[in-house]
């Protein structure tokens, strides 16, 4: 028996180079139990005079820092859980689409489906950590694997398959969760 989930979501931001909204939608399709391939479609960001990814605002950083490790000893985050994911089997639709971008950060861009990405990884498995906020109380998850000796995967909002971070050789990129640095932390 297969379940069959489609995520879309749309995120508006404001661009200040043209001032003008721009929609990305992404739209995941996974099956929990991994009989049907996944995929995941991207559409337009940026636009006439916009840059792909929003700058990042003077006085602000990534709430989860520079490199992945940071977040153990950041006191605007509290670990909530750190888990492994070595079967795709027990994945539910989310977690399985999240997988594959986190995943896709990678050389591995063409994994489709759960089982597929955990057979690339180093020795299988794939480390899930869930973070709140302290100041917000909001939610979130890291996906991070190993891949030939470095780090790799993604940060994601609970509950959502938008990647928010991206985790490249244990370096953080393309973070659009910012933490102004007035805020005490």
């Amino acid at each position: 028996m297969s379940r069959h989930t489609s995520f879309v979501v749309s995120i508006w931001m404001l661009c200040g180079a043209c001032a003008a909204p721009n929609a990305e939608i992404v739209a995941l399709e996974t099956s929990a139990l991994e009989s049907e391939p996944a995929s995941h479609i991207a559409g337009k960001r940026g636009g006439s005079g916009c840059p792909l990814d929003p700058p990042n605002p003077e006085g602000e950083r990534c709430l989860f820092g520079e490199v992945f490790w940071d977040i153990r000893d950041d006191p605007a985050l509290e670990l909530a859980s750190e888990t492994w994911i070595r079967a795709a089997a027990d994945l539910d639709a989310l977690t399985a689409a999240q997988l594959l971008l986190a995943v896709q950060q990678s050389s591995h861009t063409d994994v489709s489906t759960a089982d597929e990405a955990l057979a690339r990884v180093d020795q299988g498995e794939v480390r899930l950590v869930e973070l709140v906020e302290r100041a917000t109380g909001r939610a979130f998850r890291a996906l991070e694997y190993g891949a030939g000796d470095n780090s790799y995967g993604a940060f994601f909002e609970a509950g959502s398959p938008v990647v928010v971070a991206s985790i490249h050789d244990g370096d953080l990129i393309d973070c659009t969760i910012t933490q102004s640095s007035g805020s005490g932390s």
